[in-house]
């Protein structure tokens, strides 16, 4: 959201960017990933989901969703869900070829990266420290939506895989806690 990211700095952004980021730097710095969509500039982190976006196919994209947050002493605990989006066109329906690789592989793939060691908790380094952004991590449903252009008629496929997290956020700081607590 261009109209908001002037007014603060990388210090301020809230937990829920943090994590947005770090999972899309985890998913954009894979090099199967930038083979199969192209380059690593169409692994692209969004403020939202645009289902009028029919630039360029494919892309996967990486949107957030706040979901709860509940207050604890002097920490609040977050709950929210990293949605990544396998966004395609599919211009002619073939049968998939003997051994070769479909969406479920695509997919498997982006779910072994974000639950390997050290992407499950998204640890980061922060004043020399690796510290863990989030308590839990969790893979939540996979789903199918598809969008039309109501211009041209063409159709956009979505493979949707929800990705669940939780943190605890420093009450007075509105950080990350175990960022707050490793000095950064």
């Amino acid at each position: 959201m261009n109209w908001i990211a002037p007014h603060f700095t990388e210090a301020d952004l809230g937990p829920e960017d943090v994590i947005l980021h770090k999972v899309h730097s985890i998913l954009a710095d894979d090099l199967t990933l930038q083979s199969v969509f192209g380059a690593r500039e169409w692994i692209q982190p969004l403020a939202a989901m645009n289902p009028y976006d029919f630039e360029r196919f494919p892309k996967l994209l990486v949107t957030l969703f706040n979901a709860t947050e509940t207050p604890g002493v002097g920490i609040l605990n977050d709950a929210l869900s990293v949605f990544i989006t396998v966004r395609y066109e599919m211009l002619a329906n073939k049968p998939l070829a003997h051994n070769s690789a479909s969406m479920g592989t695509l997919i498997r793939h982006v779910m072994r990266l974000l639950s390997a060691t050290g992407n499950k908790l998204l640890n980061e380094t922060v004043e020399g420290q690796t510290v863990q952004l989030v308590r839990r991590s969790n893979p939540g449903p996979v789903s199918f939506r598809a969008d039309r252009d109501p211009d041209s008629g063409r159709w956009a496929f979505n493979q949707i895989i929800e990705w669940q997290y939780e943190t605890r956020v420093d009450a007075t700081e509105g950080r990350i806690r175990n960022v707050v607590l490793a000095g950064g």
